[in-house]
């Protein structure tokens, strides 16, 4: 960018002012993200990394080469006035508010905020209402089936054309909300006590999950609890070098009672940090025999530097089971990556998924003709929702009530 002997000049000067402030490597690396940060705040202007640095693009593309990566630059930020939705009413109409505000440098354009959702067949963009400048109305179609997982992210322009959108990472990370009509919660933690939560680990060198409020530095790490209580579980809770090295070191729930619950859903926000992004993952595993045996229900790679919500039907992988317990392990061997993990907002709930319309026999929140057929299908199998008027038989009788409430509609 600047020529062979300006830019030496300015790399040898960087370095030295480098050595002053660095805190050191990390395990067996010399270099690592924390590196970056460090190298960035020096070559900063205007004490915000949010917006890049004047040589962010040179820095950056040089630590790329040694695996390492820069924290992402952040054109527009994103607040949800009343929160974000995590239950979606099938029929439509779920709505939130959306407020896009600026970040040094860049300005949002009014007029271009979108909402994105996914339920199951990749993201569908619908604009958002705009109240005033950059304050917007989002609101979610309608037509999904009862108990769907519903992906969904923000996005907008900055006047220079620039797109922000939240989550940071989006399409590739996006928030998680399910088609319910109502919830009926079974557990809610904000892990200001430990709410039964116990901690085991095998072969752990370092960075055990421990509760409290984060005090990492380096931004490997989150350094702020997720719902704003003030703690969460995280992994080597220590100012400096508090990955986790060997392991794996695993956070375990109690037991939750699901008996005779149909659609029990498990929430929580992550974090995991991995790079040089390896084999390392957080695993999330449930058991239904209190921990005798486990299933796993997913593993995570490296997300980034953000905290990301989660979840998933606990009957997809216990379809049996009166009792759920959840375990979230981490572990980094060998020990050759900044690997960091925090668990916060960990809830459980029953979905509530019948409106109460008899004629929405599908619940998909419309009263059509796929109802009918729906219907006589359950009817036609002898299926015992197909007894609509709950004698027992299912014969022409819950045919005829059936067809009388469905021409009433909801």
């Amino acid at each position: 960018t600047y020529g062979s002997m300006v830019g030496l000049d300015m790399a040898q000067q960087l370095f030295v002012d480098w050595t002053i402030i660095t805190t050191g490597g990390s395990g067996s690396n010399a270099a690592h993200p924390g590196t970056a940060i460090e190298v960035l705040t020096l070559d900063d202007d205007d004490g915000n990394l949010d917006n890049g640095t004047p040589n962010y693009d040179d820095i950056c593309a040089a630590f790329g080469l040694h695996g390492i990566d820069c924290p992402e630059i952040v054109p527009l930020l994103f607040a949800y006035p009343d929160g974000l939705p995590e239950g979606i009413d099938p029929s439509g109409g779920t709505t939130f508010g959306v407020i896009v505000t600026s970040t040094d440098g860049f300005t949002p354009q009014p007029g271009t905020g979108v909402l994105h959702v996914d339920s199951g067949s990749g993201f569908v963009a619908y604009p958002m209402t705009e109240t005033i400048d950059n304050n917007y109305i989002a609101e979610f179609p309608g037509g999904f089936e009862c108990g769907t997982e519903i992906l969904y992210y923000i996005s907008a322009e900055a006047t220079d054309g620039t797109q922000g959108q939240d989550p940071q990472n989006a399409p590739t990370e996006a928030y998680l909300a399910i088609g319910a009509i109502s919830y009926t919660e079974l557990a809610n933690v904000n892990f200001e006590t430990s709410a039964g939560f116990i901690v085991r680990n095998v072969n752990l060198q370092a960075g055990a999950w421990e509760r409290g409020i984060p005090s990492v530095q380096g931004r490997t790490a989150p350094e702020q609890d997720f719902d704003g209580s003030g703690q969460c579980f995280l992994t080597g809770n220590f100012l400096i070098n508090s990955d986790v090295d060997g392991g794996p070191t695993r956070l375990i729930s109690p037991d939750y009672d699901i008996t005779g619950l149909t659609n029990p859903v498990v929430t929580f926000a992550r974090w995991f940090y991995n790079q040089p992004a390896d084999g390392d993952r957080l695993t999330i595993s449930v058991s239904g025999d209190s921990g005798a045996s486990w299933v796993m229900v997913s593993e995570v790679a490296h997300s980034g530097r953000q905290w990301i919500e989660d979840g998933f039907a606990v009957r997809d992988f216990l379809p049996t089971a009166d009792s759920v317990r959840v375990r979230f392990s981490v572990s980094d061997s060998p020990n050759n990556s900044d690997t960091e993990a925090a668990i916060d907002a960990f809830a459980m709930s029953d979905l509530v998924c019948d409106s109460g319309c008899v004629a929405d026999f599908n619940g998909d929140g419309s009263v059509n003709t796929q109802d009918v057929l729906a219907f006589l299908n359950a009817w036609t199998a002898g299926d015992s929702s197909a007894d609509i008027n709950g004698d027992g038989q299912v014969n022409t009788q819950d045919v005829l009530l059936f067809l009388n409430l469905w021409n009433a509609g909801c």
